[in-house]
C-alpha cells in the first residue's frame, strides 16, 4: 500500500500547529476551437463533460478531482493499493493557490523549477535564490 502525506503546517509563527497548509494547484479546462466545424456539438461535449454526473464519473476513474463539492471524494478510491486521501485533506482543509499561466508559461516556467533546486540543496540560499527569481520572472512577464 502507497500513501500520500498532507503537507505539514508552516511554522511561520514559531509553532507548526498555528501555521497553514498551502499548495499550488491546477485546473482542468475543456476547450473547443473557434473554427470547429461543428462548435454546437462542441459546445454539447464540453457540457456534457463538466457536468456533476461526469465529474463523479472522472472522479471515479482516477482521471481528476472534481469540480463539484464533495464528488472528489470518488477520487480517493480510484487508485487500488494506494490512499490518497491527502489531496483531498488539503482540498478541505488547505490554503489552496492557483497555478499562474501566461501567454509563454514555459518561458518563466522551466527557469524557476531549474533554479529552485541550488536553493533546495542549500536553503541557506533560498531567499536570494527567489529574489534573482522573482526578478527574473517580472522581467519576461513584461516582455509578454
Amino acid at each position: 500500500m502507497y500513501a500520500w502525506a498532507v503537507l505539514p503546517y508552516d511554522d511561520r509563527n514559531g509553532t507548526a500547529d498555528d501555521g497553514e497548509r498551502c499548495s499550488i494547484y491546477n485546473g482542468l479546462g475543456w476547450a473547443a476551437s473557434a473554427t470547429a466545424k461543428n462548435p454546437d456539438a462542441c459546445w454539447s461535449l464540453i457540457e456534457w463533460f463538466s457536468s456533476e454526473a461526469m465529474q463523479l464519473k472522472q472522479a471515479e476513474l482516477g482521471v481528476t478531482m472534481a469540480g463539484y463539492v464533495g464528488a472528489s471524494d470518488a477520487f480517493s478510491g480510484a487508485f487500488p493499493g494506494m490512499n490518497i486521501d491527502a489531496f483531498l485533506k488539503m482540498e478541505s482543509e488547505g490554503t489552496l493557490v492557483f497555478r499562474p499561466y501566461s501567454k509563454y508559461t514555459t518561458r518563466w516556467a522551466d527557469q524557476y523549477q531549474k533554479g529552485l533546486v541550488p536553493a533546495w540543496n542549500d536553503p541557506s540560499q533560498m531567499n536570494g535564490i527567489l529574489d534573482k527569481l522573482a526578478a527574473d520572472m517580472n522581467a519576461l512577464l513584461k516582455q509578454e
